[in-house]
């Protein structure tokens, strides 16, 4: 009882910095669902639930979710919901369960492909949002004037393992992008990453695993990895939404990509001296 009431109060106590990251990762999963809902809906055509668009989206959800699970251990906190936050989190689910079922029954019907207008999709990245998004919202409200309480060192590398993967990345995720357009390519440097990214989330606390990458990361490698992100989003929808992605733009892209996280493999990580509280 002791250890379950001192986990309560440690949740309780959420560091800003750590606020910052829960509220910009909820960012980052209703942008996921966002593209995810808009691919099934009535303007995303053949492409709804699958297609190629679908590698552009889902490396990073997968992998995310290990980054985040290592930098909560750096803050060393667990986040527990309140009675309220499942509440909402489950209405979600049942809400996002739902639509996918409108999407796949209405493609399923005779001369309809995905059933739901676009602004469904808008709605559940909203509920994504508010589910996720406003307890450390709070937070960060209510420690905009004061510190952290941890203390500042002086800024170092990035440990050797942890910028190769690092590196690897931006190379996986900017390969991706540029052969999108080429399926039997795609799929193959699929395959090829997803085999790296299953070993590293199995040996997660490894130097090169990707809990001890989230352990180390700090806002440089964090914004390289949103901005990586945000841009395959965002090709995923204006593939699917518009005639206006060529294999050129698409490779550019993954040059953009793969050069935000290369680079931030370079910059400042952890502060020596530090607390990781």
């Amino acid at each position: 009882m002791d250890r379950i009431a001192d986990l309560r109060a440690r949740a309780v106590r959420m560091p800003r910095a750590h606020a910052v990251l829960q509220l910009a990762y909820a960012v980052f999963f209703a942008g996921y669902i966002g593209v995810f809902a808009f691919a099934g809906s009535a303007e995303g055509g053949a492409q709804a639930f699958g297609g190629m668009t679908a590698t552009l989206i889902l490396p990073p959800v997968i992998i995310s979710s290990a980054l985040v699970s290592g930098a909560n251990e750096r803050f060393g906190r667990r986040v527990l919901l309140a009675r309220a936050d499942w509440i909402a989190v489950i209405l979600f689910a049942l809400s996002f369960v739902g639509t996918v079922a409108w999407g796949i029954v209405s493609e399923s019907s005779a001369g309809t492909v995905g059933g739901y207008p676009w602004w469904v999709a808008l709605v559940l990245a909203l509920m994504a949002l508010v589910a996720f998004g406003v307890r450390p919202l709070i937070v960060i409200l209510r420690t905009a004037a004061e510190s952290d309480g941890r203390t500042k060192g002086r800024a170092i590398a990035l440990s050797l393992p942890v910028r190769l993967t690092t590196a690897f990345l931006g190379v996986f995720f900017g390969l991706v992008c540029a052969v999108v357009f080429v399926p039997a390519i795609g799929w193959l440097v699929i395959l090829l990453g997803m085999i790296i990214v299953v070993i590293a989330l199995a040996v997660r606390h490894e130097p090169w695993g990707f809990a001890n990458v989230g352990y180390e990361w700090r806002f440089p490698q964090w914004i390289a990895f949103g901005i990586a992100s945000t841009i395959m989003f965002l090709l995923s929808v204006l593939i699917v939404a518009t005639d206006a992605i060529t294999p050129g733009i698409a490779a550019g892209a993954g040059a953009l990509v793969a050069a935000s996280l290369i680079l931030s493999a370079f910059l400042p990580g952890p502060r020596r001296g530090a607390s990781a509280a």
